[in-house]
C-alpha cells in the first residue's frame, strides 16, 4: 500500500535524520543574501561528512530492511541480464574489433577477429586485471592498420582516466600510460606509429592536445594546439561542383547539409544547401558513401535514414523498424554493405544488422547471438500539452493486461537538457519494471535535442522552467487518462534529470507518490565551481555574472526552494562517493536542507561506494543500485503488480471497516 503519513511520522520519529555539519555561511549574489548553511558538506573528505553519509545510509537501510521486493527484483534482474550482447565491429586493417558481454561478466571485454567471420579472441579483459569489477574499458581506438590499439580505462567510473597502448598480435601492453585526465579523443596518424590525443584538464576548464609516438616515453609527448573536430569534410571527386560538406544548425535549427562551391565567384555564397532543412525532422548526421550521402534523421525521437546522391536527391529510405534507435557502423564488401546497430523499446540490447545498398534490405548480422525480446508489450506515443500550449511527446510502455483504471504503478522518466536526445532505448530496470506490471514512460522534454536547436533553446537558461512545466504536463496527462494516480506515480531521473525530478517535486508535490533523483544537480548558484560544472553554463546560465540568469535559477534551484510545512512525497536521492562529474555535495546539501526545513516529509539519501556518475559500474553494482531503488518504490507506492495492489487495497479497506465497526460497538 502507498506509504501513509502516519507511517512516515512513525519512521521519522524512530529513525531521525542525522545532524549534518553546518555553519552560518552566506553569499551575496547580485545584492541578495543567500544562506548556505550546509556548506561544510562540500568538504567531501572531512570526517564529519563521512559520518553523515554513514548515518544516512544506515537510515535508508532501516527503511527498506523488511522489504523483500528489492531482493526479488535483484534476482529477476540477474536473470534478465543473462544474455549475450555485442557492439558494432570496427574495421582496422585485416581486423575487426568490438566489445562483448556473455551476460554474466562484471565488465564487457574487447575482442578482435580477422575479417567479419574470423574466430574472436579476447584482447582486453578488465575482469582479469581487476576482479572487483570496478575497472572498465570506456573507449578504444585501433590504429588504421589494426596493429595497435589505444584504449582508455576508468576505475570507479571516474572521469579521470588512463590511456594505454597494446600490440594487437601479441596482446602486450606498452609500459607507459597517460594518467589522470579525461581522454576526449584519439586520432591515429596514417603512419600507424603515432597518434594525437585530446585531454581535459583536471579542473575541466581547458582542453589540450598532445602527440604520442609508439615506443617513446609519454613525458616526451609533444604539446599541440587543440583545434577540436573539423566541422567540414573533404570530397575527393571531380564529378561535383563542391569540395567539402558539413552538417550545420547555424541558420537551420533542425539541420541542413551544406556544400562548399569550388566555382563560386563574386558575392555568391560558397557554402550552399545541398539537402535543406526538413519541415519536421531533425538532421542528426551525414555520412559520405559511394555515390552520395547517407543522412540520419530523428523523426519524433526515432531514427530514420535516407540515401541521397551527390546532387542531394533522395534515392532510398532504409527499411528500419518503427520506433528504433540506429547506430551506423563500418561499410565493407567494396561499399556494398554496412552494419547497423538497432535498439527499440521491445528488446534489451542493440542488435547488429547488415544493410545492402544495392537491394535496400537488412538482415541479422550475427544470428548466433539471440535477440532478447520483451513479449506482450504495448508501446504507444502520447502527447501532453504544456503550460504554454507546447505539445510534449512521451512513449508509454506497458504489458497488454495492465488495466487503465488509475491503479497501475507508473514510473515517469525524464532528462530535458544539454541538447541530449532521448531515443528508443530500454534500460534493464525499466524492462523489469514493465515485466512486473508497472508502466514506464519516457518523455521528450524541452532542453533536449530531439527536435532541433529551438527545442534545446526552449528549455535552457531563462527558459529552463519550460522543462519542468513539460514534465508536470506529462504527469497530469497520465493521471487524467487513468494510466495511474498521483499515489501510484513516481518520477525518476539522473544528473540533469535528477535536477528535473527534484524541481518538479518541489513545485508540484501533489502529483507524485514517490520521487527518485540520481546524482542530481541541486545547487544552481555554485554548480560551476566544481569539476565539470564549469561547462554547464550554456544550459544553466552564468549565475555570478548575469542577474537575469540568477533570477531564473533562483526560481527552481532545488537547494533554495525547500519550504516548511509542505507535504512533499517520499523522496530518495541516490549518489556515489566517487562521482567527479556531478560531485555528491549537491545531494548531501539538498537532503540536509530537506531534513532540516521540512522534517515532516520523508527524504532519504543513499550513497553508493566506489562508483562514479553512472558509467563504468559493474554488473553487481548495477543490480544493487536498481534493487535498492525498487525496494524504496515498493515501500512507498505499494506492490507494483496491479492485481496484487488491488488485493492489498481491498484487504486494507476491510481492516479499516472492521476497526470502525468495533469502535462503534
Amino acid at each position: 500500500m502507498p506509504l501513509s503519513k502516519s507511517n512516515v511520522d512513525t519512521f521519522n520519529a524512530v529513525h531521525k535524520p542525522p545532524q549534518a555539519p553546518r555553519d552560518n555561511t552566506f553569499d551575496i549574489i547580485h545584492g541578495k543574501k543567500v544562506a548556505d548553511s550546509f556548506r561544510p558538506l562540500e568538504k567531501i573528505e572531512a570526517i564529519d561528512t563521512h559520518e553523515y553519509i554513514q548515518a544516512q545510509n544506515a537510515r535508508f537501510d532501516a527503511f527498506v530492511k523488511d522489504e523483500k521486493a528489492g531482493q526479488a527484483f535483484a534476482k529477476a534482474l540477474d536473470e534478465l541480464m543473462n544474455f549475450e550482447r555485442e557492439t558494432l565491429p570496427r574495421k582496422a586493417g585485416p581486423y575487426r574489433f568490438n566489445q562483448y558481454d556473455d551476460g554474466t561478466m562484471q565488465q564487457s571485454v574487447v575482442r578482435v577477429r580477422k575479417g567479419l567471420r574470423g574466430k574472436p579472441r579476447v584482447l582486453i579483459d578488465p575482469n582479469k586485471f581487476d576482479p572487483t569489477g570496478r575497472t572498465s574499458v570506456s573507449k578504444y581506438y585501433p590504429s588504421p592498420n589494426g596493429k595497435y590499439v589505444a584504449f582508455v580505462l576508468t576505475k570507479n567510473g571516474s572521469d579521470m582516466e588512463q590511456l594505454y597502448v597494446l600490440n594487437t598480435k601479441t596482446g602486450r601492453w606498452h609500459a607507459k600510460k597517460v594518467d589522470g585526465h579525461r581522454i576526449v579523443s584519439v586520432k591515429w596518424s596514417s603512419s600507424n606509429r603515432a597518434f594525437t590525443y585530446a585531454i581535459q584538464s583536471a579542473d575541466f576548464k581547458r582542453l589540450m592536445a598532445k602527440r604520442h609516438v609508439i615506443g617513446r616515453a609519454t613525458k616526451f609527448d609533444e604539446s599541440l594546439k587543440y583545434t577540436g573536430t573539423p566541422s567540414a569534410k573533404k570530397i575527393n571527386s571531380n564529378k561535383v561542383d563542391y569540395t567539402h560538406y558539413k552538417l550545420s544548425y547555424k541558420d537551420s535549427p533542425r539541420g541542413e547539409l551544406l556544400v562548399y562551391n569550388r566555382n563560386a565567384k563574386g558575392t555568391k555564397k560558397k557554402w550552399t544547401p545541398l539537402i535543406k532543412q526538413d519541415k519536421r525532422l531533425k538532421m542528426v548526421s551525414v555520412r559520405k558513401v559511394r555515390g552520395g550521402f547517407l543522412v540520419k534523421w530523428l523523426d519524433d525521437a526515432a531514427s530514420r535514414i535516407t540515401l541521397h546522391d551527390y546532387q542531394g536527391r533522395k534515392r532510398a529510405t532504409l527499411p528500419l523498424p518503427k520506433n528504433c534507435h540506429a547506430t551506423l557502423g563500418n561499410i565493407f564488401n567494396g561499399g556494398q554493405d554496412m552494419l547497423i546497430n538497432l535498439h527499440d523499446y521491445t528488446s534489451l540490447s542493440g542488435t547488429v544488422y547488415r544493410y545492402n545498398f544495392k537491394t535496400n534490405t537488412i538482415r541479422r548480422h550475427n544470428p548466433a547471438i539471440k535477440k532478447a525480446y520483451l513479449k506482450d508489450l504495448v508501446v504507444e506515443r502520447h502527447y501532453a500539452k504544456s503550460k504554454d500550449g507546447t505539445k510534449v511527446p512521451m512513449t508509454i510502455i506497458r504489458r497488454m493486461n495492465v488495466k487503465l483504471d488509475g491503479t497501475a504503478a507508473a514510473k515517469l522518466y525524464g532528462y530535458g537538457g544539454f541538447n541530449s536526445d532521448q531515443t528508443p532505448v530500454l534500460r534493464h530496470d525499466a524492462a523489469q519494471w514493465v515485466k512486473d506490471g508497472g508502466i514506464f514512460i519516457q518523455t521528450n522534454l524541452r532542453g533536449g535535442g530531439e527536435f532541433g536547436k529551438d527545442w534545446h533553446d526552449g528549455g535552457r537558461i531563462k527558459n529552463k522552467q519550460n522543462t519542468f512545466d513539460d514534465f508536470i504536463a506529462c504527469a497530469e496527462y497520465l493521471i487524467k487518462n487513468k494510466f495511474t494516480s498521483s499515489e501510484r506515480l513516481c518520477t525518476r531521473g539522473g544528473s540533469n534529470g535528477g535536477l528535473l525530478t527534484l524541481a518538479t517535486m518541489l513545485q508540484r508535490p501533489d502529483l507524485f507518490g514517490a520521487v527518485v533523483s540520481a546524482v542530481p544537480v541541486t545547487d544552481m548558484f555554485r554548480f560551476d565551481r566544481f569539476t565539470a560544472g564549469t561547462g554547464w553554463k550554456k544550459d544553466y546560465g552564468d549565475i555570478p555574472n548575469c542577474k537575469s540568469h540568477f533570477n531564473a535559477a533562483a526560481a527552481y534551484s532545488p537547494l533554495h526552494n525547500v519550504k516548511p510545512n509542505v507535504k512533499y512525497p517520499p523522496t530518495l536521492v541516490m549518489t556515489s562517493d566517487q562521482d567527479d562529474r556531478v560531485v555528491p555535495l549537491h545531494s548531501y546539501k539538498f537532503v540536509a536542507a530537506m531534513n532540516d526545513i521540512n522534517p515532516g516529509s520523508l527524504t532519504l539519501l543513499r550513497v553508493a561506494r566506489n562508483q562514479g556518475h553512472g558509467a563504468g559500474r559493474s554488473r553487481d553494482q548495477l543490480i544493487a543500485d536498481m534493487a535498492a531503488e525498487h525496494a524504496f518504490l515498493v515501500k512507498t507506492l505499494g506492490p507494483i503488480d496491479q492485481n496484487e495492489y488491488k488485493a492489498a487495497l481491498k484487504a486494507s479497506r476491510n481492516v479499516a471497516k472492521n476497526k470502525k465497526f468495533q469502535k462503534s460497538s
